[in-house]
């Protein structure tokens, strides 16, 4: 049963030591990731032992839900982490050694900073990827081992500086190991000889003694066990002269069984046969009745024809009126049309999302949209989602992971330069009525995360919640970036209950006499 729940990371860390073959640093960070998200719903302290590794490459976690605190369950990953990081050897990362050190860079013990923090540390991330690298790892332990570590060659023990891909390929190829004993066989003469005193067992005694009449002439026709023998080895065939080789059978003769008159037996077969049509005629009303059930069920409507009955009323489907005159003004009540006119013309208009990881929700698909990174002290990073993205399906919606590396180059926020849009302006796409949720990670984590909303001189968006505060960024080449709030006490709701706002932004040293 433990082998087809998988291998655990105790059995995978001991065998991959044992081979002298290392467990890359980034797949332990993976491997802690899936961990600390397989506790997000009960936190459990976890060991090694109770993780194990799918033939697919899937990480599962065998602990009793919700017996430790996030803490606990954070210090314990991070433990296990640390055991993986030790079979990784040289090369781990710094913001890895860091997480052991000092634990999560938000300076709290839960599984949610830690999670984050494993996921900044391996942006890009592709989950697949990993996945096919682990079950490539653990096809490797599982492998019969034939030959000793000493007698390996010494690139096999001591992996050189080359890339991870290039280690990966030359530790988990699957390749046969030099000279390697071929499997030993017995040469065929022994095979021969094994088959000779085989069939010796069976020289004698004849395969038919004590069998007589039909059942001989049977035997004789289907187990010539000794003619074939024969003709297979002629040596086993006597020598001796005068004497046949293969012993005639005298023929049988058949008798009938007493007290059966096979005539009469004939005449019973020839002679039709009048079955009782009572069978017919049941099986003819059960299917009657069958299919009178079967249009009872499916069309009850021409059932109540059939008997002269009106129609019975039709049950609603969906929400009543007044249900959906609920629903509306409870949207109403919580969402609003948001108006921002900025100057000069077009300006980039941004909206605060949060801060890394971060999701941007209900975003229309078939629509490219453009998010940007700011990172506190760095440049920001801009990246584009193109119009024909594909859309991973989670539960009922759908969702893009989005990846956002922090610019290198330091920049003071007095000097925040947000640079061109790169949204492709032939192809922003068209609305096609699917709404779905942008998660965007970011390293370093906790960035800010803005989403490109329009430009000047008019931007209109719809569907804002009215009860929190909106932060607004305006941006136009050559002046600074200008910021605006939108908070709950300036949405002004209309007679039918329809809340709106509107914000008016100049940039500073925008002269709009110069532009006439």
């Amino acid at each position: 049963m433990s082998e087809l729940l998988g291998t655990t990371i105790e059995d995978l860390i001991a065998t991959m030591k044992e081979r002298r073959v290392r467990i890359p640093s980034e797949i332990g960070a993976f491997i802690a990731l899936e961990v600390c998200e397989a506790l997000a719903s009960g936190p459990a302290a976890v060991r090694p032992a109770e993780v194990r590794v799918a033939d697919d490459g899937a990480i599962s976690v065998f602990a009793p839900p919700g017996s430790a605190t996030s803490e606990e369950a954070a210090r314990a990953v991070v433990a296990l982490l640390g055991g993986l990081l030790v079979a990784a050897g040289t090369g781990v990362p710094r913001v890895l050694v860091g997480l052991l050190e000092a634990g999560p860079s938000s300076g709290r013990w839960d599984l949610a900073s830690l999670r984050d923090d494993l996921e900044a540390s391996l942006v890009p991330l592709n989950r697949s990827a990993a996945r096919r690298v682990l079950a490539r790892m653990l096809r490797e332990v599982r492998r019969p081992r034939s030959v000793a570590p000493s007698s390996r060659p010494a690139a096999a023990r001591e992996p050189s500086d080359a890339t991870l891909d290039d280690q990966l390929d030359d530790l988990l190829s699957g390749d046969e190991v030099p000279n390697r004993p071929a499997s030993a066989r017995p040469p065929a003469a022994d095979l021969d000889a094994e088959l000779d005193a085989t069939l010796a067992d069976y020289e004698g005694a004849s395969a038919l003694d004590g069998v007589s009449g039909a059942d001989r002439t049977i035997a004789e026709d289907t187990t010539p066990f000794q003619a074939k023998k024969e003709r297979k080895h002629p040596s086993h065939a006597p020598t001796q002269p005068g004497v046949d080789p293969k012993p005639k059978p005298k023929p049988a003769t058949p008798t009938p069984s007493p007290g059966i008159d096979l005539e009469a037996l004939g005449d019973e077969l020839e002679r039709p046969r009048r079955g009782s049509p009572l069978p017919w005629v049941l099986a003819f009303v059960a299917i009657l009745a069958a299919t009178a059930a079967a249009l009872a069920l499916s069309r009850p409507d021409l059932v109540d024809q059939l008997l002269g009955r009106p129609p019975a009323p039709e049950e609603p489907t969906g929400p009543t009126a007044e249900e959906q005159e609920q629903m509306l003004r409870d949207h109403r009540a919580r969402f609003g049309t948001l108006t921002v006119r900025a100057n000069p013309p077009q300006s980039q208009v941004l909206m605060f999302v949060g801060r890394g990881p971060a999701e941007a929700t209900e975003l229309p698909l078939g629509v490219a949209h453009e998010l940007i990174a700011i990172a506190d002290g760095r440049a920001p990073t801009r990246a584009f989602i193109p119009a024909d993205a594909t859309w991973e399906t989670v539960g009922d919606g759908r969702r893009y992971e989005l990846a956002l590396q922090a610019g290198t180059a330091e920049m003071a926020e007095a000097d925040l330069d947000l640079g061109p849009t790169t949204l492709p302006r032939d192809a922003l796409g068209a609305p096609s009525g699917v709404l779905g949720t942008v998660r965007v990670i970011t390293n370093p984590p906790n960035a800010k995360v803005y989403l490109l909303i329009g430009f000047s001189p008019e931007v209109v968006v719809e569907n804002i919640r009215t009860d929190d505060v909106v932060e607004l960024l305006v941006y136009h080449e050559g002046h600074p970036v200008q910021s605006a709030m939108v908070r709950p006490s300036d949405w002004v709701a209309s007679a039918d209950g329809l809340k709106t706002a509107e914000v008016d932004v100049t940039l500073e040293g925008y002269d709009p006499d110069a532009e006439e």
